[in-house]
C-alpha cells in the first residue's frame, strides 16, 4: 500500500524495558500492584512530599534512566488515578485530581458535620 509501513512487533524488547522499569519502580516504593506490562499502581503514602512531587521525580527518572516516557496519575484511590492518566496531560491531571481531592474533603466534611447533626439530641 502506498504512504503505509509495516513494523514487525518486538515484543522481547518492550518486555525487556518493562521489567526494567517495574524493577526500579518496585525499589522507589513500598507496595507495587502491577496491572499489566506497563501499568502499575504504587502505595506512596508514607512518603512525606506531595504525591505530585513523587509522580514527577519518578517519572523524570525514568525518563533519564531508560530514556522512556511515562503518564502519571496522582489520588487517593486507583479509580481516580486512572481515570487521571487517561485523559489528562501531566500538569492538567495534577491539578484535576487536586480539585477532586478537595471535592472529596468537603463533601466528607459535609456528610460528617450533617450526620452529626442528625445524631444530636433535640
Amino acid at each position: 500500500m502506498l504512504g503505509t509501513t509495516s513494523i514487525t512487533p518486538q515484543h522481547h524488547v518492550y518486555m525487556e524495558h518493562s521489567n526494567k522499569v517495574m524493577e526500579f519502580i518496585r525499589t522507589s516504593a513500598p507496595l507495587v500492584e502491577q496491572l499489566s506490562i506497563g501499568e502499575a499502581f504504587l502505595d506512596i503514602s508514607d512518603d512525606q512530599r506531595p504525591g505530585t512531587q513523587v509522580a514527577a521525580s519518578l517519572q523524570a527518572e525514568i525518563g533519564q534512566r531508560f530514556g522512556l516516557p511515562t503518564s502519571w496519575g496522582v489520588a487517593s484511590n486507583k479509580l481516580v488515578a486512572k481515570i487521571a492518566t487517561e485523559y489528562f496531560t501531566f500538569s492538567e491531571r495534577m491539578a484535576w485530581i487536586l480539585q477532586q481531592e478537595q471535592e472529596v474533603r468537603i463533601s466528607d466534611q459535609l456528610l460528617k458535620s450533617e450526620n452529626h447533626d442528625r445524631c444530636q439530641p433535640n
